[in-house]
Formats: C-alpha cells, sequence, structure tokens
C-alpha cells in the first residue's frame, strides 16, 4: 500500500458498473431559465435599465468612497508625510480588477460607477489641492 502511492489507492473501487440505473435526478438537464439568470442579456428580451435607481446607488458610493478616500489620504499625510501618495496609488490600483468586473453585472454596475467615479474625484481634488501648495 505504501509503494502503490495517493493514486493507487484512490483509484481502487472508482470503476463505474455496468448496467446501473441512475436516480432521477442525476445527469438532469439544467432548466433553460436559469442560464438568463445567471448570465443577463445572453438569452431573451433586455430589461429596462434603472436609471434612477442606479444613479442614486452611484451618487451615494461616490460620496461614500470620496469620504473613505480623503480620510485615509489626510490620516496619512499628517502622519507620515508624502506616503499617501503611494498609499493611494495602491487602494485604486487594488480595487480596479473588482471594478472592472462589476461594470458587466445589471445591478453591481452601478456600485463600480460609483467607486469609479468616487476616486477619480478624490485624486483630481488631491491633485488640485497638492498644486496650490496646500497639501492634505
Amino acid at each position: 500500500m505504501i509503494g502503490r502511492g495517493v493514486r493507487g489507492v484512490i483509484g481502487q473501487g472508482a470503476r463505474p458498473v455496468i448496467g446501473a440505473r441512475v436516480p432521477p435526478g442525476i445527469g438532469a438537464r439544467v432548466p433553460p431559465g436559469i442560464g438568463a439568470r445567471l448570465f443577463p442579456g445572453t438569452t431573451g428580451p433586455p430589461e429596462p435599465t434603472p436609471w434612477a435607481t442606479g444613479l442614486t446607488v452611484t451618487a451615494f458610493v461616490t460620496a461614500f468612497v470620496l469620504l473613505l478616500d480623503v480620510l485615509l489620504t489626510r490620516t496619512l499625510a499628517a502622519a507620515f508625510g508624502w506616503v499617501w501618495i503611494p498609499a493611494n496609488l495602491v487602494f485604486g490600483v487594488g480595487l480596479a480588477p473588482s471594478v472592472w468586473l462589476m461594470r458587466v453585472m445589471p445591478f453591481w454596475r452601478w456600485i463600480g460607477y460609483g467607486v469609479a467615479l468616487g476616486l477619480l474625484l478624490c485624486w483630481a481634488g488631491l491633485v488640485v489641492t497638492s498644486a496650490v501648495g496646500d497639501p492634505p
């Protein structure tokens, strides 16, 4: 047993039984409607875009991310000086893959738009305040 390794032990008894009856439900096909729910936009008519709800969610997420990034920047600037610049870049680059993946999901795209807009507004504000001579 030791000489055969793991493959020899696991492989025992793994052969299918010829002529065995499979219980109903095993190997059944997925209902046709589940694909449309998991991957919207692939089948069926498109749904209308909920602009009011989406833009409201985007506005709240933008405000939250803007506040969060400004607080992070001001805290790091007060404690460590110019360390806020690489920290802000790491924060943005770390969120970028998740935000990029959110853009195709029906509800999550609004959150992704809010995160991206909040970071861009914060960075624009930080560049302007640093250029004026009043770093965060």
